[in-house]
């Protein structure tokens, strides 16, 4: 039985995204079972994130965009971030 949370996601005018500061594979796999379009994640956990999302490649549903978002970016966080596999990263103006 889907909860209420899975119905309203699974309408088709609405897109999710999730912001997440700490979590694990198993919060992953629930976010993209349930339907949210992106992860935008801290460094700190952006890893494992990352890692399950990939590890859904070919699986139905299929991953979902990891993205870093973090109060420090720099060229270190983006390469850190790429090489565990964010899909994107979040820089802020201003």
């Amino acid at each position: 039985k889907k909860s209420k949370l899975a119905k309203t996601l699974n309408k088709k005018t609405l897109t999710v995204s999730v912001d997440v500061a700490a979590g694990d594979a198993m919060l992953s796999k629930r976010l993209r079972t349930t339907g949210v379009a992106t992860i935008f994640a801290d460094a700190a956990v952006l890893p494992v994130l990352a890692e399950e999302q990939q590890a859904a490649k070919g699986d139905f549903p299929g991953p979902v965009p990891v993205i870093l978002r973090d109060q420090e970016i720099n060229a270190d966080a983006i390469a850190a971030a790429k090489k565990a596999g964010a899909t994107g990263v979040v820089i802020k103006f201003g």
